[in-house]
């Protein structure tokens, strides 16, 4: 249903993102996982019924206090041995785009 897909759920794959650390397929599935735990079970359990709409200030004051005190994010450049894989599968070198191509060869034509 498109309405639960409203402007401040746009910032969840953000907020995700900056948690996990920019290079960290690990620590952003860490995060990914934290985030829905926290927005569904702790957010609501633990907060009183009046207070649900100031968890978007906690949000935001969280992502603040992350970015300054831990700016890699959770896991750093560590990363558990099968994420690791995929990282070194996606770094593989690929030609530089407008990179000078070889020479062609130089093709002789036969006289009839």
């Amino acid at each position: 249903h498109p309405s639960i897909f409203h402007f401040v759920k746009s910032f969840d794959p953000l907020i995700i993102v900056v948690f996990g650390g920019l290079g960290s397929m690990t620590g952003t599935v860490i995060a990914a996982f934290a985030w829905a735990l926290l927005l569904q079970g702790l957010a609501v359990a633990v907060l009183p019924s009046n207070l649900l709409e100031w968890r978007y200030v906690l949000y935001a004051v969280s992502l603040i206090a992350v970015m300054l005190l831990r700016p890699q994010g959770l896991m750093g450049g560590r990363e558990l041995g099968f994420l690791k894989n995929l990282r070194v599968v996606a770094q593989r070198k690929e030609p530089p785009v407008g990179a000078p191509a070889e020479p062609a060869p130089e093709v002789t034509h036969a006289s009839n």
